[in-house]
């Protein structure tokens, strides 16, 4: 039998279930299941964002669920990518134009912690142009570069407001430690 606890924002359990199969497991189940059957303002003490999900004391997902935005203009690459931090028990929004992902950003500007952004796309502005349009907003967003061939961009990127480069395809070990780490966490 496996345990897993939402926690409260303290870090204070405010709900648990027992697992006898593991693989059974769905966090948004657990989810809806806890906002049934909790005292609504228990609930409202929950934040995804501040939760640690715990299996006999071990962490099982990343320590904060992190919001993230990734703009990449190939629909395959973009569905990998989503499908990757999504995975990792993280919250992503994707979008193939940069346009499209600054309305997203502009309307809530501190809506996602981290964004992630191919550099070269074919149709408008580049991933640099968008960074550089979101620090401008929000200096405390995290954004990476996230490419194919990382030796053809320019350093200046970083005069953007970018904070790394990420290769493709994406390395999830370095993917995590970045999520992890965001304002050190």
């Amino acid at each position: 039998m496996e345990k897993i606890e939402l926690l409260d924002k303290q870090g204070n359990p405010i709900y648990e279930k027992e697992y006898e199969d593991i693989t059974k497991f769905n966090m948004m189940a657990l989810v809806k299941e806890a906002k049934a059957e909790l005292d609504p303002d228990v609930f409202k003490k929950f934040s995804p964002r501040f939760s640690i999900k715990k299996i006999n004391n071990k962490r099982l997902f990343p320590v904060a669920i992190r919001r993230v935005m990734a703009v990449e203009d190939d629909p395959t690459t973009l569905k990998s990518i989503i499908f990757q931090i999504t995975a990792n028990g993280h919250y992503v929004e994707g979008y193939p134009f940069v346009e499209d992902a600054l309305a997203v950003y502009k309307r809530s500007p501190f809506r996602f912690e981290l964004i992630l952004t191919d550099n070269m796309m074919p149709h408008g502005e580049s991933g640099s142009a968008l960074a550089k349009k979101i620090k401008d907003e929000n200096e405390a967003v995290k954004i990476y570069i996230i490419s194919g061939n990382t030796s053809t961009i320019d350093k200046d990127v970083f005069d953007h407001g970018v904070d790394g480069i990420i290769s493709k395809p994406l390395d999830l070990l370095s993917l995590n430690n970045i999520l992890d780490n965001i304002n050190g966490t």
